[in-house]
């Protein structure tokens, strides 16, 4: 089977027959260009590459034409059982997954959760109720992602480097591809621990790295980042830590104490732009730290992993 409809097929087991059968006669050069798979119910089923939606028939072509009668519709009993498998049966003990509004599955695969916020009296989201879509996102290994980061900020040594892109921009598929490189034979092994919240880099399985992260990196699975940080920090003596997404408080002040520490941290961080970047509030916060050295901002979307530019931080720094 090919590398691609495998990919397809692992990320999309947890749906039904009527669904998953046609999603895996999907031919070949079109599951290597799939970003994404959207359910929403009694709608098409959309698939999307790159630079296109496309809907998907009973017979695993896709189309741009809804006039169709074999045309695949997510009925309603078809994304309720979706839900059940994608929980194991028990919804009660994936609840707090669900609140965040994804469950990352086998392969580092992250579907996410569109539904109804139960609130309590001080309006905090205790719950969600009434799944109304779910979206797929395919997660990738691309091995060369993280090359002109490579060539052009380590050249002349390890930095910390905080990358950054908007989402499907290719941040996750570089941040692994940096890990599988730095503690590798390319910089002799050095220590990496990666902190993978959302189990999406290193897609760990049974104790079990899915991805290929390198003979010297360390996976802290499913730690709150800044607790993996510190835990990190005292127990697996790294030169580089590794992880996603940072921006909460409690990230920065975790950052600080990795930069005190003399680690190196890569980190990502949501943002279209350096300039949209630098009217938020997280990043005047992480510039307080004086941990990063470079921002990496990606190209976007339509060319994920490229890079758009290198901006030096330290004239940022508070």
């Amino acid at each position: 089977m090919n590398l691609a409809c495998k990919i397809i097929r692992e990320a999309t087991a947890f749906l039904p027959d009527t669904i998953r059968y046609p999603i895996s006669v999907i031919k070949e050069e079109i599951a290597e260009q799939i970003k994404e798979i959207r359910l929403k119910r009694e709608c098409p089923v959309a698939v999307i590459t790159s630079n296109q939606r496309l809907f998907l028939r009973f017979d695993g072509s896709l189309t741009y034409n809804l006039n169709q009668d074999d045309i695949c519709i997510a009925k309603s009993h078809e994304i309720d059982d979706a839900v059940r498998r994608l929980c194991n049966y028990s919804l009660h003990a994936f609840q707090n997954e669900m609140k965040n509004g994804y469950i990352t599955v086998l392969g580092g695969h992250r579907v996410g959760i569109g539904a109804t916020a139960v609130t309590n009296a001080q309006g905090e989201l205790t719950a969600i109720k009434n799944v109304a879509s779910l979206n797929i996102r395919i997660a990738r290994e691309v091995i060369g992602a993280a090359d002109a980061l490579i060539k052009n900020v380590f050249n002349s040594g390890i930095k910390s480097v905080l990358i950054v892109g908007e989402p499907s921009s290719g941040k996750t598929t570089v941040l692994r591809d940096v890990a599988s490189r730095l503690s590798g034979t390319d910089f002799d092994y050095l220590r990496v621990c990666v902190v993978d919240e959302r189990s999406e880099i290193a897609a760990i399985s049974d104790g079990i790295s899915q991805k290929s992260l390198g003979i010297g990196c360390d996976v802290l699975d499913g730690y709150p980042k800044a607790e993996g940080m510190m835990i990190a920090l005292r127990a697996m003596s790294p030169d580089v830590i590794i992880c996603d997404e940072i921006g909460a408080d409690g990230d920065v002040a975790a950052v600080e104490s990795v930069a005190n520490a003399g680690v190196k941290i890569i980190a990502t961080i949501h943002a279209s732009s350096f300039s949209q970047l630098v009217k938020r509030p997280q990043f005047a916060r992480l510039m307080q730290t004086s941990a990063f050295d470079v921002a990496v901002v990606l190209l976007g979307k339509n060319m994920p992993g490229e890079i758009k530019e290198i901006v030096p931080l330290k004239r940022y720094w508070r």
